[in-house]
């Protein structure tokens, strides 16, 4: 069972972040055809466990922030590390342009 909580993107990525059964939470990436995936465990309130939803709405929000955070610092890891292989690939080529 996994409930979608939201849906957004950021920087051309495609993001979502769903609830996998009780205590598992996720965020889903979609960059430049590549997949990436990361969780985190949420236990609820020993007594809530008994509700039908056992987080309360704002805990539900705050969980759901750290997921987008987590996931936006994921696209921005992985736009510097492109940024720095094209930048690497470009003074790659100036560099041998000198030399000959």
């Amino acid at each position: 069972m996994f409930k979608v909580y939201k849906k957004a993107t950021y920087a051309g990525t495609f993001i979502i972040i769903r609830q996998v059964g009780v205590k598992y939470w996720e965020y889903i990436l979609f960059k430049a055809g590549d997949f990436y995936s990361a969780y985190m465990v949420v236990k609820p309130q020993w007594w809530r466990m008994f509700f039908k939803n056992p987080y309360t709405d704002r805990q539900i929000q705050g969980i759901c922030q750290r997921l987008v955070n987590m996931a936006t610092a994921t696209v921005d890891l992985l736009n510097k590390r492109r940024d720095k292989k094209e930048k690497e690939k470009r003074d790659g080529g100036e560099n041998k342009q000198k030399r000959l």
